[in-house]
């Protein structure tokens, strides 16, 4: 560019102007120190070959000088304003020519093919400060970053003194391709400030929108000629139709994915989520569809095929979204896919919960696998919410293996009984207690009936004593009873399980003298059960109290029926002198002398 002023003097210094073709000789001169007032004379003075001369020295230092011009205007055609590159030419001519030093700075190979790599080369080699600075916002804007050093240069933009500067840093910050970014590059009240501050009102909104503040947009900046202000602007607005168009470029994919997906066009989604480069976009736009709470039936293929492959988080999405369609199974097939992971088995629970048949079905699935437990979340609500059917423990401990699981499904059972007070359970559980089981899972049994009498109208023991209807009803008949009885009292280690001791202990406690008298005239089931009474008092590891119950018995036996109190006599006399020294003489002792005052 020629500086030369118009008219026959400069009107700043008074020196001679001279033509065009001189100016470069001018300047070498006026560097070299000859006084500016004779530069003039001094080249008329010389022959045309010294001027070529002094020219070809100036123009090499003005063509290093417009490589760094032309190479910031490079830069600024990737940006949204425009003018650094002029002010740059403007600086630097003035300057011109450079001593060996300044001109040493700027000798910096340029190449002006349109790649990332040309920006990254001006942001690190350029000599100046607002190339670096502006060549960091273009990589910002373009998605170009190579490392965070351009974030660092490109902040220096933020609440720059010239306006244009600073309007085109917080619209770097505030691009599309920098907001999708996996991080954050800087806090969003920080972004918002330089946003509002931004005299590029239109651009900002944009900005603002898409950080997801409530600024209005003009749509018909979705029509502008600028690409990428199109496409800004159809993510802003989510557009269905330019976002859709835009679903086909590679750079764009992901971005226009999650605007749909936030705007619930689920259906313009059903084969570009197998193309999004990373786990990490996938579940940023399936966590989009998950916050609007619907199902998406149009993906329900696409869904599935995101279930295995994929992380955690991406499979967790995809079950979740399938799980709100509520397809009949689908509960238990989603569950299969991971059946060891606690968390989908709750969630397969809780989709399961409005659905009846596929709640059992899925319960039925987790007893098959020993994972349906109280402990499991989802279980407990499943119970109280009344969802389960009232047979599903009854009709599925037997085929279940293992003491350990067959207690965690009596617990749940308890829990039933609780929630719903069914008679049919709570035979169900006094059945139990008295099967031929280990003793750990007749315990268990015996305490969820205990806990739910303590909320009921029965008495703590419950209603089992010695009463024929009430026998009949819980055992059938009364021989079945008996038995059950016996082999109880003949359990090894029963005396380790004292809930069924406390069991026992009642039932013999607090058996009405009626009762025990229709289980007398049966004196075959009567001898039975006596001999089950008589095992009870014979076992010294067996709780005083339990015993003790078992002499009271004998007592009540020989008052209900005088016929019997010889026998029963002799018994307690045998067993006074074989418990000699210890509690039960003692209680014998006592019982004997009671029946012999009556």
């Amino acid at each position: 560019m020629i500086y030369t002023p118009d008219g026959r003097f400069c009107r700043s210094c008074g020196g001679e102007t001279v033509i065009d073709e001189w100016f470069g000789a001018a300047r070498m001169l006026k560097a070299a120190g000859v006084d500016q007032l004779s530069i003039g004379e001094r080249l008329k003075s010389f022959d045309a070959d010294h001027i070529e001369h002094l020219s070809r020295l100036y123009q090499k230092q003005a063509a290093v000088v417009a490589r760094h011009v032309d190479e910031l205007r490079f830069v600024e055609n990737h940006l949204l304003g425009t003018g650094w590159s002029d002010e740059l030419d403007d600086r630097l001519t003035a300057e011109l020519p450079l001593d060996d030093a300044g001109l040493a700075r700027m000798q910096s190979p340029v190449d002006h093919s349109i790649v990332a790599a040309d920006v990254i080369r001006a942001r690190t080699k350029s000599p100046f400060a607002i190339t670096s600075m502006l060549a960091a916002l273009v990589l910002i804007r373009n998605g170009w970053m190579s490392n965070f050093d351009e974030v660092e240069i490109g902040l220096q933009a933020l609440g720059h003194g010239d306006v244009k500067t600073a309007d085109e840093g917080a619209l770097a910050f505030g691009s599309w391709r920098a907001l999708h970014l996996p991080m954050a590059l800087l806090p969003t009240q920080q972004l918002i400030g330089a946003l509002i501050d931004c005299t590029r009102k239109d651009d900002a909104a944009i900005a603002l929108r898409l950080i997801g503040e409530d600024d209005e947009v003009d749509p018909a900046l979705g029509a502008s000629t600028d690409p990428d202000r199109a496409f800004s602007a159809a993510l802003a607005l989510q557009q269905p139709e330019p976002l859709r168009a835009a679903l086909g470029y590679p750079d764009r994919r992901y971005a226009a994915a999650k605007a749909l997906a936030k705007g619930g066009f689920g259906s313009l989604l059903r084969e570009v989520l197998l193309d999004l480069d990373d786990d990490d976009q996938l579940e940023a736009v399936l966590g989009a569809l998950r916050r609007h709470k619907q199902a998406f039936p149009e993906l329900n293929a696409t869904l599935w095929k995101l279930t295995t492959g994929h992380t955690r988080s991406v499979r967790d999405s995809a079950t979740f979204l399938l799980g709100l369609e509520n397809r009949e199974g689908d509960s238990t097939a989603l569950i299969t896919l991971d059946s060891d992971d606690e968390r989908a088995i709750s969630a397969a629970l809780d989709r399961a919960s409005g659905e009846p048949l596929e709640l059992e079905r899925l319960a039925r699935w987790l007893i098959s696998r020993q994972k349906f437990t109280l402990d499991q979340t989802g279980v407990r609500d499943a119970v109280l919410t009344g969802g389960l059917p009232l047979d599903l423990i009854p009709s599925s401990i037997e085929s279940s293996v293992g003491s350990e699981h067959h207690v965690q499904l009596l617990k749940v059972a308890g829990e039933q009984l609780v929630a719903t007070n069914a008679e049919s359970l709570h035979r169900f559980l006094l059945h139990t207690t008295w099967q031929h089981l280990p003793l750990v899972v007749r315990s268990e049994a015996w305490s969820c009936l205990v806990g739910w009498y303590g909320q009921t109208d029965y008495p703590t023991g419950g209603p089992l004593v010695l009463d024929d209807s009430i026998i009949r009803e819980f055992f059938g008949d009364v021989d079945q009873f008996v038995d059950r009885f016996v082999e109880t009292t003949r359990v090894v280690g029963l005396e380790e399980v004292h809930s069924l001791c406390d069991m026992i202990d009642l039932l013999l406690r607090y058996s009405p003298p009626e009762g025990i008298r229709t289980l007398i005239n049966q004196k075959a089931l009567f001898k039975r059960f006596l001999d089950g009474v008589n095992q009870l008092l014979g076992d010294e590891l067996l709780p005083l109290q339990l015993r003790v119950s078992a002499i009271r018995f004998l007592e009540t036996v020989a008052n209900v029926e005088p016929d019997l109190a010889s026998n029963m006599l002799g018994f307690l006399d045998h067993m006074e002198a074989t418990f000699a020294g210890s509690p039960m003489e003692f209680e014998c002792a006592a019982a004997a002398s009671r029946i012999r005052d009556e």
